[in-house]
Order: structure tokens, then C-alpha cells, then sequence
């Protein structure tokens, strides 16, 4: 009875990694009524998502924000504190932690891993900028 609980969860954590993996791979454009492609990541509920999301990270370094699938889904996120304005600066200081991280990880588990740039930008008299 142990082993096929252990079983069903493991069946469950491949499909929700699979799921994953083909939401990553999908196009992030979809069809709007005019027929125009409109990028899913300018809806207003997106850009709500993505500035509590970046406001949950107050301190230099990576912070971790979100983990699922029993931790194999894991989420950090390192904010530009400073300002700078060009992102090799930024990722450069970063990249020993980056390194510890995924070091850590790989030896609990293979990992796959993304890295991904969000950057924010204010523009006058436009909603949700």
C-alpha cells in the first residue's frame, strides 16, 4: 500500500513536470478578437502579477519566492536594489550565488533550470506602468 502511494506521487510530480515543460514551451501570444497576436504578458492582471512578484524581494542577493511540486519546482528571484542600467553589471556580482545554488540543487536532484530577465519601465500617463 506504501509503495503504490510512493508510486501514484512520483506518476503525479513527472505529469506536473511535463506539464511544465510544455507550458515553458508554448507561444506566449495569443489571438486577440481583431485578429492581432496580443502578448498574454501586457494584461493587466499580469502586470499586477509580476509587481507583487517583484516586491516580494526586498534584499540583495537570490530570495527564494515559490517552490511546488514537493520543492522540484523552485523559484528565486534577485532584484536590481541599485538601479543599474546595464545587466551584465547587474548579473555579473551575482553569478558565485547562482553557481552555489544550482550547486546545492544538484545534489539533491538533476535539475533543469531557466534564467530569466524581467525588467520594469515606467511610462507617464499609461495604466499599470
Amino acid at each position: 500500500m506504501c509503495m503504490k502511494a510512493m508510486d501514484d506521487f512520483e506518476d503525479n510530480d513527472i505529469l506536473c513536470m511535463k506539464v511544465m515543460d510544455a507550458f515553458e514551451d508554448t507561444d506566449s501570444y495569443t489571438v486577440a478578437v481583431n485578429g492581432k497576436r496580443v502578448s498574454t504578458a501586457n494584461t493587466t492582471s499580469a502586470a499586477n502579477a509580476k509587481k507583487i512578484r517583484l516586491n516580494l524581494v526586498k534584499s540583495p542577493g537570490f530570495v527564494e519566492i515559490l517552490s511546488s511540486a514537493n520543492r522540484k519546482i523552485v523559484w528565486y528571484y534577485a532584484k536590481n536594489i541599485t538601479n543599474t542600467m546595464i545587466y551584465s553589471d547587474f548579473l555579473r556580482p551575482l553569478m558565485p550565488e547562482l553557481v552555489n545554488l544550482l550547486k546545492t540543487h544538484v545534489k539533491k536532484h538533476a535539475i533543469k533550470f531557466n534564467l530569466k530577465l524581467e525588467a520594469t519601465y515606467n511610462r507617464p500617463n499609461v495604466p499599470n506602468s
